[in-house]
């Protein structure tokens, strides 16, 4: 049916009992695709990395091929995080030429509150879940701003941007 692997990549020093960071990687042979074998060994892989082996962060780096988007949907329905693209990061012998890769992760803390989420339908594109983190930010932003403007009243002003121009 298909192949996964779940490595460690991150050296110690992490804490006591736990694991840093795992790497997880899945190919599932072409005419098993589609029948929902990558999700379901994807989510026993998870239930065991943190539940069991106490893992911090899972993480995946698609490589830019065919099968990329399908993956990505694949990672994102199960709430991996969008982290980066590293340019030309992995040179392929097949294609003879540098791809980009793409970073994926979860956290075990996204992990336990999975259920929260169940109700609620992930992201649909990358766009969905920028716009969504960009919020999450800014309401932690304007928290801390308040909190800083309660302490330190006379130190922070606000102005008009225009009142910086003249």
């Amino acid at each position: 049916v298909g192949i996964m692997y779940l490595i460690s990549s991150q050296a110690p020093p992490y804490p006591p009992g736990s694991i840093g960071e795992l790497s997880f990687g899945i190919i599932i042979s072409q005419d098993h695709r589609g029948k929902g074998y990558a999700k379901e060994a994807l989510r026993l892989i998870l239930d065991e990395a943190f539940m069991t082996m106490n893992c911090h962060r899972i993480q995946v780096c698609l490589l830019d091929t065919y099968a990329k988007d399908r993956a990505m949907r694949l990672f994102m329905g199960m709430r991996f995080v969008h982290e980066g693209r590293r340019r030309r990061a992995f040179f392929s012998i097949l294609e003879q030429e540098w791809k980009d890769t793409t970073c994926l992760a979860i956290l075990d803390t996204e992990w336990l509150i999975r259920s929260k989420y169940l109700i609620e339908s992930p992201p649909a594109t990358l766009w969905d879940e920028l716009l969504s983190r960009h919020n999450q930010e800014r309401e932690e932003l304007l928290r801390w701003e308040e909190a800083q403007s309660q302490s330190w009243p006379a130190m922070l002003k606000r102005t008009s941007s225009m009142e910086t121009v003249r």
